[in-house]
């Protein structure tokens, strides 16, 4: 087997690319420094991490590992799974067997897929979503609506648009916080609340 040692050969003190690398049995591991390039082969795999390149990458046996620093990507590949965070752009996404999970910390947006659930939650639009076997939730902070949804039914809050609304298998709960109008609905039935400036009113028709 062969080991080589190359060190100066564009080195740092030459203001060159300063590379250092080891070759042993056919085997190769580089470093480049002042290229910000370090790179190891071993056998059949590689590890490569780039530096100022802003690359690594780890491949050993198909499966590829892979960190981008200064273009904010780092993406993870294990026997078929995807994991990647992108830091600069703000998203960061695992698959794992065909499951998605992914949060945007820039673009505001997580979402969570697993067997067809999915969970998202976006901070700065202010909406926050929860998808759980076709269920979804939904929160809107900075709109003012929380609303959830539950297989069968939907229920509903609106808090700067005053509208709060539960559907349970047909039935429907109705508030209003804002207009002045609070109404339950239960199996045809509509008792009915007005609030309102000068008088409050009860209905059950």
């Amino acid at each position: 087997g062969e080991v080589r040692l190359i060190d100066g050969v564009g080195g740092k003190d030459q203001g060159g690319g300063g590379e250092r690398r080891l070759i042993d049995r056919g085997e190769e591991s580089s470093l480049i420094d002042g290229g910000g390039e370090e790179r190891f082969i071993d056998g059949g795999g590689e590890e490569r991490l780039h530096d100022g390149g802003e690359e690594g990458r780890l491949i050993d046996g198909g499966e590829e590992e892979r960190f981008v620093d200064r273009d904010g990507e780092g993406r993870l590949i294990n026997r078929g799974g995807e994991g990647r965070l992108i830091d600069g752009g703000g998203e960061g996404r695992l698959i794992d067997g065909g499951r998605e999970e992914r949060l945007h910390d820039g673009g505001e947006e997580g979402r969570l897929i697993d067997g067809g659930g999915e969970g998202r939650f976006i901070n700065r639009g202010g909406e926050e979503r929860l998808i759980d076997g076709g269920e979804e939730g939904k929160l809107i902070d900075g709109g003012g609506e929380e609303r959830f949804v539950d297989r069968d039914g939907e229920g509903r809050l609106i808090n700067g648009g005053r509208e709060g609304r539960l559907i349970d298998g047909g039935q429907e709960e109705r508030l209003i916080d804002g207009g002045g109008e609070g109404r339950p609905i239960d199996g045809g039935g509509r008792p009915r609340l007005i609030n309102f400036p000068g008088g409050m009113i009860m209905s059950d028709f």
